[in-house]
């Protein structure tokens, strides 16, 4: 098998100059739709689910498939570009972002199923049942589950998705339940669907669960025993290896093993980047030309050296003095050439604001226009990404308190029309 952690620094790299493509690609077609903007977007969606799917970032590759399936419909059909499609392709790129870090830090990835949901919502298309995440078991659950396998019994993750018209879904969970009891002979965890927007109906919640037990009985069996319910929209029943949360390691004492066992990728994915810099090759030209010259300055130098040892030192004094002048100015151009390569245009912090004024915008309702200008200018790359966080407070306090609301400043106007002070 082909080992990956190798391509892991270039993947992230890659993934970062996609993600960021697709930010300023999208900003641009909210202002001015085009075709040539839809293909980038899709191209950068397109070679993030492909690299993904080689790295095995399943998640990843999951949700750009959705948001390569959407812009090859607009593609083909067209459609008017509004506020809601943008907003949605936002959110799932913010949605990859999140994943982005989530597998740089080697944390639990996050339930991308409600942005999924928005864009099948667009295409006119029903949500597919929301996967679950397979639960975690806490200290007690997890003796139970330790217990039951110790007895020779499986594990099993039973996801249960009720139609929409169920009526009284928490009575019908609590009666799912029961029978689960009943057929397989131990339910050792329950897991309720996350709560997707504030203020869902409560009951709402019962609609979708996901039931760790354990049994002796083959899966097919428990299948055909509950697929008969006539509420029941989607089963799912799958072996389930037991993932222990960090509240139960500290609890048992264990390392975390199984954690890894679940997911043996995990490690690796924590492992943070190495920084790198991307150099113009140009610039990466330069060098190895005044390396060249210094090497053959090198060479020169021996050969003076060789000369005076073998007649009067003397007469090569002026040579190696004349050789060393020159190797000497080789180096400092050397040296100011490997500090230009940790230079960066500033543009590349600049990129990252339009889509921080989008966003402010629409939050504060206030109508801004943001005008960038001098980003070819070039600084070390320490120093850009020291200039980050002052830069983004500035432009937040801007926002926030520099530029009055439209509703405000109508306001005033009509005081001051009314003689108001």
């Amino acid at each position: 098998m082909m080992e990956l952690s190798a391509y892991r620094d270039i993947f992230i790299e890659e993934l970062n100059d996609q993600l960021e493509r697709m930010d300023q690609s999208l900003l641009a077609l909210e202002q001015s739709p085009s075709a040539e903007l839809i293909q980038t977007i899709f191209r950068a969606a397109h070679t993030i689910k492909g690299s993904s799917s080689t790295m095995g970032f399943k998640e990843m590759s999951d949700l750009t498939h959705e948001v390569e399936f959407i812009l090859e419909w607009v593609r083909e059909k067209k459609p008017e570009i509004t506020s809601v499609l943008i907003d949605t392709l936002f959110r799932a790129l913010d949605a990859m972002k999140l994943l982005r870090t989530e597998y740089i830090s080697g944390s639990e990835y996050t339930n991308c199923s409600s942005v999924v949901s928005e864009i099948k919502a667009l295409l006119g298309k029903p949500a597919e049942p929301e996967r679950y995440r397979l639960p975690v078991l806490n200290a007690a659950e997890t003796l139970l589950a330790e217990a039951a396998v110790g007895a020779g019994e499986q594990l099993i993750a039973v996801s249960i998705t009720l139609k929409e018209d169920c009526l009284m879904k928490a009575a019908r969970h609590f009666i799912l339940l029961q029978r689960m009891e009943a057929l397989c002979g131990t339910v050792i965890s329950v897991s309720l669907a996350p709560v997707v927007t504030p203020g869902t109906d409560e009951d709402e919640r019962y609609g979708q669960f996901t039931v760790v037990a354990a049994t002796l009985k083959e899966l097919q069996v428990i299948q055909d025993q509950l697929g008969d319910d006539s509420d029941i929209q989607h089963l799912h029943i799958a072996p389930y290896k037991i993932k222990l949360s960090k509240e139960a390691e500290r609890m048992l004492d264990a390392p975390d093993t199984s954690a890894q066992q679940a997911n043996p990728k995990a490690e690796e994915r924590g492992k943070g980047t190495h920084p790198t810099v991307r150099v113009n090759v140009e610039r990466l030209d330069h060098l190895m030309n005044l390396v060249g010259e210094l090497l053959i300055e090198q060479t020169s130098l021996a050969d003076l050296s060789a000369a005076g040892q073998r007649s009067d030192p003397a007469r090569v004094l002026p040579d190696i003095s004349s050789v060393s002048d020159h190797m000497g100015s080789i180096i400092k151009e050397l040296q100011e050439g490997v500090m230009k390569t940790r230079m960066l245009p500033i543009d590349q912090l600049f990129s990252r604001f339009p889509r921080l004024v989008r966003d402010l915008a629409q939050k504060l309702d206030k109508d801004i226009e943001l005008v960038i200008q001098g980003g070819e200018t070039e600084l070390d790359r320490m120093i850009i990404e020291e200039l980050s966080d002052p830069l983004i407070h500035l432009i937040r306090n801007s926002a926030d308190h520099g530029i009055e609301s439209p509703g405000y400043a109508s306001l005033k106007g009509s005081r001051l029309r009314a003689g108001s002070p």
